[in-house]
């Protein structure tokens, strides 16, 4: 019975630390800080650590270069139909 209950607590205990730490939704994060909000304004709004915000923040700013690096990333606003059609 006692090695049922630690079993038991051992059990809850992970599954708390597991919710606090499910992560954050770091798509949302970035996209609040695309419109101009600050870390700060987002974490309010998401009810989030300012630290979770500024994590999420610098994972954007690592994959900005490497995007800037590839072939066609100068082109991603250019459209496919040719100049003078009537696809513009």
């Amino acid at each position: 019975m006692m090695k049922r209950a630690v079993v038991l607590v051992v059990a809850a205990t992970w599954v708390f630390v597991g919710a606090a730490n499910a992560g954050v939704n770091c798509d949302q994060v970035k996209k609040y800080l695309k419109t101009g909000r600050t870390p700060q304004d987002v974490a309010d709004t998401m009810v989030i650590p300012i630290d979770d915000v500024k994590k999420c923040q610098g994972e954007a700013g690592a994959a900005a270069p490497a995007a800037a690096g590839t072939p066609g990333a100068d082109k991603a606003g250019a459209s496919a139909a040719p100049e003078g059609s009537k696809a513009h």
